[in-house]
C-alpha cells in the first residue's frame, strides 16, 4: 500500500506542486497570515512532499550509498562550498543594491534543505539513498561548522 502511494505521488508530483502553489497563493490572498491557516495541515503536506520520496529506500540501499565515498565527498563539497559560493556570487551580481535580499540568498546557499534535496533527487531520477546519506551527514556536520564559525577569531577554541 505504501509503495502504491509513493508511486502515485511520484507520478503526480508536478500536479501536486503546482496545485499547492496555487492553493498557497489563494490562501495568501484571503488572509493576512497564510501560515496560520496552513499550520493545521503542514505536517500532512510535509509527509506528502518528502515521505513519498523515501518510502522505497531500504537499509541495503543506504548501506550501498554510504560506501560510495567519491559521491559522498562530492555531495558534501557541493553543500558546504559550492552552494554558498554560488549564492554569494549571485548576490553580488544581482542583489548588490538590496542587502536584505542578498543575505537571504546567501542563507539559502549556506543552509542546505534536506527534505527538498531528496525530492529533487527523486524527480531528476537521481540516487535518492545517496542523497539521504549526504543529507544525514549534512545535518550532523552543519551545526558544528556553524558553531566553529561563530567563535571569535582570537578565542582559544577558534580554529
Amino acid at each position: 500500500m505504501l509503495t502504491a502511494y509513493a508511486k502515485l505521488i511520484r507520478e503526480k508530483y508536478t500536479v501536486i506542486i503546482i496545485s499547492t502553489l496555487v492553493l498557497g497563493i489563494l490562501v495568501g490572498l484571503l488572509t493576512s497570515a497564510p501560515g496560520l491557516a496552513i499550520r493545521k495541515i503542514s505536517t500532512f503536506l510535509i509527509v506528502i512532499m518528502i515521505g513519498a520520496m523515501g518510502i522505497t529506500i531500504t537499509f541495503k540501499s543506504l548501506g550501498a550509498a554510504a560506501k560510495d565515498w567519491k559521491s559522498f565527498i562530492l555531495g558534501l563539497v557541493l553543500n558546504f562550498a559550492f552552494a554558498p559560493l554560488l549564492c554569494w556570487l549571485l548576490s553580488l551580481l544581482f542583489l548588490s543594491s538590496h542587502p536584505e535580499l542578498a543575505i537571504g540568498l546567501i542563507l539559502i546557499g549556506v543552509v542546505p534543505c534536506a527534505g527538498m534535496a531528496l525530492v529533487w533527487a527523486s524527480l531528476l531520477k537521481g540516487d535518492v539513498p545517496l542523497a539521504t546519506v549526504i543529507n544525514g551527514a549534512t545535518m550532523i556536520v552543519a551545526p558544528f561548522l556553524i558553531f566553529l564559525r561563530s567563535l571569535p577569531a582570537g578565542s582559544p577554541q577558534a580554529p
